[in-house]
């Protein structure tokens, strides 16, 4: 996770990187000189991140090919705490690199979370000119029919001369690959959209202090072999699952209490719970015997058609079975008033 709080830097590149622990090391170093030449100018910095398997609070080998590599970039280790504790062991094999020279004042710390045995680093780099963050926006790409309308017209006026002068598969598809993907990206341009962040109403002040102080229990278990702590912990993480699940109890009881329309906000609590989202998909084209429909209002003709003559068409296939005929029944709109006297009088 990274968040960026400055102009002062035109470009920072943030490279997440893993090594698995018995991976070949003399690839992983040529590989990751490579993305670094290919990505180098000179006014890009780098800031490289990762678990990269290489214990930083020993010597050895790998560490000192390692930081040779990365010193021609002017990168520099800067964690220099363990970030995976084990019962008998401590290792930092969790590092950040930054150019020292640019990003010397800087501040790191280990950040423990309680999802994972290794613990998370937090770096702040105080050479920052801070400024308000911007919202959280996303990439997507804006397609209406005028869009589609465009896209078919770039594609039958293409003549594919570049894909067909050549004999060779691989250069087709990749002629053919760039041109479609060269009308597609200026259709369909990109849109920035952002996002707003939903606040979760039953987040109080006492379960944010609680779930703080379950990381604390989990930090102190995973430091020692005390069972009667390790009880405790546990016994804390069920009471405040507990806690948690009445709390979301009271407060989408207190949504359904204020909503307007009751089934709706039902509904709206249901698909946050389980996760799913509102189902945009809609019918434009309805086949009735085989032709094809694509007016809203002759297809709501259809449907209402259909369902009204349901009765009608499950008694025409059961009238020989069943001495009732749904026919002969005097339809509703025709009944007439009874009073009470009549229906006693007979």
């Amino acid at each position: 996770m990274c968040h960026q709080d400055s102009p002062r830097y035109k470009s920072v590149c943030i490279i997440a990187i893993y090594r698995a622990p018995s991976g070949n090391f003399d690839l992983f170093l040529s590989k990751l000189d490579a993305v670094l030449r290919n990505l180098y100018t000179a006014t890009l910095e780098y800031i490289l991140c990762g678990d990269i398997n290489i214990d930083y609070l020993t010597d050895g080998d790998r560490k000192s090919r390692l930081d040779a590599l990365l010193t021609t970039y002017n990168l520099t280790r800067t964690v220099n705490f363990p970030t995976r504790i084990q019962k008998y062991s401590a290792t930092a094999i969790d590092n950040i690199f930054i150019d020292t020279s640019k990003m010397g004042n800087y501040t790191i710390s280990p950040l423990i979370n309680g999802l994972s045995d290794h613990d998370a680093q937090c770096i702040t780099l105080h050479s920052y000119t801070s400024r308000p963050p911007l919202k959280d926006y996303r990439l997507i790409r804006d397609i209406n029919d005028h869009m589609i309308n465009d896209f078919l017209n770039q594609l039958s006026c293409e003549t594919w001369d570049n894909v067909f002068s050549t004999d060779n598969v691989n250069i087709m598809f990749n002629s053919f690959l760039d041109t479609y993907l060269k009308m597609f990206y200026s259709s369909f341009p990109l849109k920035r959209v952002y996002l707003n962040k939903k606040h979760k109403n039953w987040i109080t002040l006492g379960i944010l202090t609680s779930c703080k102080h379950k990381r604390e229990l989990f930090t102190a278990c995973r430091n020692n072999n005390n069972t009667d702590l390790l009880k405790h912990y546990k016994s804390y993480c069920k009471i405040l699952s507990a806690v948690i699940k009445q709390a979301k109890k009271l407060n989408f009881a207190y949504k359904i209490k204020k909503a307007s329309n009751k089934n709706k906000t039902i509904w709206n609590i249901v698909h946050l719970e389980s996760n799913k989202t509102d189902n945009t998909d809609k019918i434009n084209i309805l086949n009735i015997n085989w032709i094809p429909i694509s007016d809203c209002q002759k297809m709501a003709n259809e449907f209402n058609k259909y369902f009204s003559s349901v009765a009608k068409n499950i008694n025409m296939k059961q009238n020989k079975f069943s001495p009732y005929n749904v026919d002969n029944i005097t339809p509703p709109s025709l009944l007439k008033s009874v009073v009470q006297q009549s229906v006693t009088k007979n």
